[in-house]
């Protein structure tokens, strides 16, 4: 948020402040693997928090972010985390990955520039925790389960 509390970001998805409470109404952004609850994005101070739904199956994109951190912890369910090397997280060939099946209590810490990608093993509930999601921050390299009308956000590398 700028000095007259605005996104930094024009078009950043942000919770609708409700009242002098501070009551939000959370951001829902239907998905082709599920959906996206976002209920806290701030750049002011920089901070995001999401619950991710994924149904069985279904995959999101293999993808990186430019400088977002985010801390994924699985709530119920499980999935198929695949992520880029640890020995080489410059590498982002899909090929060159390494997979970890992710249970519910499993957390996994994701730094800037890591290339990753989630795989429902049975319907999921993840929390996410992160740095601000901003415009342009997310680059997807292969394309994840979308909607026919899904806009994709992001970039293509």
């Amino acid at each position: 948020m700028d000095e007259q509390g605005q996104p930094a970001h024009p078009d950043m998805q942000m919770p609708e402040v409700l009242d002098v409470y501070g009551r939000c109404k959370p951001v829902y952004i239907p998905k082709g693997w599920g959906s996206e609850l976002w209920f806290a994005n701030s750049t002011h101070p920089d901070y995001c928090g999401k619950i991710l739904r994924m149904d069985a199956a279904k995959r999101n994109s293999w993808h990186y972010h430019v400088t977002k951190d985010e801390t994924l912890f699985v709530f119920q369910g499980e999935v198929l985390y695949r992520r880029a090397r640890p020995a080489a997280p410059e590498d982002r060939e899909l090929t060159h990955c390494v997979d970890t099946v992710l249970r519910e209590g499993d957390a996994v810490f994701i730094p800037a520039g890591v290339a990753h990608q989630m795989i429902a093993v049975r319907d999921s509930v993840i929390l996410e925790a992160s740095l601000a999601d901003v415009p342009g921050d997310t680059v997807r390299l292969v394309a994840g389960d979308t909607l026919p009308e899904e806009p994709y956000s992001g970039t293509y590398a």
